[in-house]
């Protein structure tokens, strides 16, 4: 198995090889027009290190290849890897979102959709999340009038750390207008916890801290049926560039394991804030 990503990873290593020496640079010449280093270079060509999409569109346009080997040729060589390892999230976390889900950031993929809509529980990390709340508003209330568990673990709209992560995504962006979209997302989970009450399965914690990936998790507690989908955030990007997967028990126990136990931390986090819905403020 190790032998078979081993070779394949050589492969494309060597065709991108060629692909540089058929356009007349060489490997510190190729470096300085990707902007990095030519050791970098000399790892992926020799298979050492595993390039991501992004680079290799970039590799490609400047060799000016001809050859017909494009970034689907590569994805398809990375897909067979993919089927050759397991507990490794290297192999997907340089796809992005609407390559992975096969649609756009909000609608994910039928495999999203349907985690939600048969979902008893969910658990989520992020930030604002005003898109993905409005678009499946209706699901959240489904799993709340049904008795199902809701958690969400949010950035703090007014803290610091979320003025800087506006800051670095887009330096021209209104912040105060940002701002308001993140509490817009909050005041619509608000008005779905007013339509049961105040229910104790409804419950939002703020975090003074920039999440590092968003996170979906369905049934967490029910290994037969959970599923947990994650987008990395990464800044300069948009969201549909995020690198995306998702993990099951019967696909990844490790990886499932993690990513819920860093959810059961952040959650019993001494500084995470209760949001008081009766009174819309967090409790400091």
């Amino acid at each position: 198995m190790t032998q078979m990503v081993t070779q394949i990873m050589e492969n494309i290593g060597q065709k991108l090889a060629n692909i540089r020496k058929e356009s007349g640079l060489n490997q510190k010449e190729l470096a300085a027009l990707l902007k990095r280093s030519s050791s970098y270079i000399s790892r992926v060509e020799s298979g050492e290190r595993e390039p991501n999409p992004s680079l290799i569109n970039a590799w490609l346009k400047v060799c000016k290849v001809k050859s017909g080997w494009s970034e689907s040729k590569y994805l398809e060589e990375l897909q067979k890897y993919q089927r050759y390892t397991n507990n490794s999230l290297s192999t997907i976390s340089g796809i992005r979102a609407q390559d992975f889900f096969t649609e756009n950031y909000v609608e994910n993929s039928a495999e999203f959709r349907t985690a939600f809509e048969t979902a008893s529980e969910l658990s989520m990390i992020g930030m604002s999340q005003l898109r993905m709340i409005t678009s499946y508003t209706g699901q959240i209330q489904r799993i709340v009038a049904e008795g199902g568990k809701t958690r969400f673990i949010l950035c703090n709209p007014d803290s610091i750390v979320t003025e800087m992560a506006i800051k670095r995504e887009n330096p021209s962006r209104n912040i105060e207008l940002a701002k308001q979209e993140h509490w817009n997302a909050i005041d619509r989970l608000i008005s779905i916890s007013k339509a049961f009450d105040y229910t104790n399965n409804f419950s939002i914690k703020f975090i003074d801290l920039l999440p590092t990936y968003t996170m979906y998790g369905f049934d967490l507690q029910n290994p037969v049926k959970s599923r947990i989908f994650i987008w990395i955030n990464i800044f300069h990007e948009p969201s549909g560039n995020r690198p995306g997967f998702s993990l099951s028990f019967a696909q990844d126990k490790y990886w499932t394991d993690f990513f819920i136990t860093q959810f059961e931390r952040l959650w019993n986090w001494n500084e995470a804030k209760d949001f008081d819905f009766s009174r819309g403020i967090y409790q400091k």
